[in-house]
């Protein structure tokens, strides 16, 4: 079960992604790692009762937390499933956005559910912690995934995907959509100022920055954040965003 996992950390993420073959020696981590290029901004998660991930002691766990992905053919299965909003196996992701009119769009197809809520990470903070975020674009066209939905044309664009679990310390905050629907410039006026606090506080003084610099240890710099989940875990299988 996801909630008896020990807090995923940087080696366990090393370790995932990256177990060497013993045929063949290799792994598909060395050819095409994994990691991406933080995004600008923050990360945006629509999350109600019918949601696929957990939601446990304020961190999210995928509903196949840890789940290798060391092999072209894992990967490419896993891609696969998780991006067909129908087959509902469960897979390592959790989806999110970087664009307001997803989370929108998603808000309007559930107009039913009672606890809708947008949760926000911080990606520069998942990164510095060693945890990975996938460009689902990107790996759609790396990888060759089917379309599954061909009449959207920019699906993909925006949509991330941090593996295993994201951590209390990545996490902004949530927002209860009543709250923000109300808003057309939600997303610039309400979270964004949070989100720029959540920065200042998790920048290193310069003090902590020069020790950063003497480390020898391999470990990723853990900044805290200031996010608390309220909403809660739910195992409906419905959902049309993983």
């Amino acid at each position: 079960m996801g909630s008896q996992d020990p807090i995923l950390d940087q080696k366990e993420t090393l370790d995932l992604p990256s177990y060497v073959n013993p045929a063949d020696h290799s792994t598909e981590e060395i050819s095409h790692p994994w990691r991406v290029q933080s995004p600008e901004g923050p990360l945006l998660r629509f999350w109600d009762e019918v949601a696929g991930s957990e939601l446990i002691n304020g961190s999210m766990k995928a509903r196949a937390p840890r789940q290798r992905l060391d092999d072209r053919e894992s990967r490419v299965k896993s891609l696969t499933t998780h991006l067909n909003h129908r087959d509902w196996t469960a897979t390592p992701f959790i989806s999110f956005t970087t664009r307001q009119d997803e989370i929108e769009k998603l808000a309007a197809k559930r107009p039913r559910t009672t606890e809708k809520t947008v949760i926000v990470i911080d990606p520069h903070t998942r990164l510095k912690k060693g945890l990975p975020i996938i460009d689902v674009e990107a790996e759609i066209k790396h990888y060759q995934i089917p379309d599954h939905y061909p009449e959207s044309q920019d699906y993909a664009r925006g949509h991330y995907m941090c593996l295993w679990e994201v951590t209390k310390d990545e996490i902004v905050g949530s927002w209860k959509w009543d709250d923000l629907k109300g808003n057309e410039n939600w997303l610039e006026e309400i979270i964004m100022p949070e989100y720029k606090r959540f920065l200042e506080k998790a920048a290193p003084t310069s003090l902590e920055a020069s020790f950063e610099g003497l480390s020898v240890s391999d470990d990723a710099t853990h900044v805290k954040g200031t996010g608390s989940l309220t909403v809660k875990q739910s195992d409906d299988k419905s959902s049309v965003k993983k």
